[in-house]
């Protein structure tokens, strides 16, 4: 068994309680998404078009059936809008850190390594490298959070119009 310093500790609980906040935003989507659909009035919506879904292309679903829906609605849309390019943004920061290589050295920071192509400064560059702390972790956690609340707000005000 290998023995875990304290901030690994405290990292590998923060990934764990990532993975949970991410998982509970991404489950308020996908009632959004019946909501939107109007999914309790057709038994077949839910388990073909919702249930299956991937996380990443449950929001552009959701962007493409709010922009019509809440056409008349501006100031929702905007607000759902922007909630769902943030949620966006923390679905790849949560990839990045469950997918990627922890590098735990005592002499350094601790890094999450990505194996990511990308052109940078002439050449082809494969590797990104992230200090990551517990801190950043729990950063992460509100942020979830935080949407989550928001999410749950924006749908009592879709429910409540309809």
């Amino acid at each position: 068994m290998i023995k875990l310093t304290s901030e690994q500790d405290k990292c590998y609980f923060g990934i764990g309680e990532v993975v949970v906040s991410l998982s509970s935003l991404e489950h308020r989507l996908a009632y959004l998404l019946e909501v939107l659909t109007d999914a309790t009035e057709n038994p077949w919506i839910k388990p073909y078009f919702i249930d299956r879904t991937m996380a990443g292309t449950m929001v552009s679903k959701i962007k493409g059936i709010a922009k019509v829906r809440l056409q008349d609605d501006q100031p929702l849309w905007e607000r759902l809008k922007t909630l769902l390019d943030n949620t966006r943004a923390l679905q790849e920061e949560r990839n990045k850190v469950v997918h990627g290589k922890w590098l735990f050295d005592e002499r350094c920071p601790t890094k999450v390594r990505n194996y990511e192509v990308r052109w940078k400064d002439g050449c082809w560059q494969y590797l990104d490298d992230v200090v990551m702390t517990p801190k950043k972790l729990d950063n992460m956690i509100k942020r979830a959070t935080e949407l989550e609340g928001e999410l749950q707000k924006i749908i009592g005000e879709i429910q409540g119009s309809a």
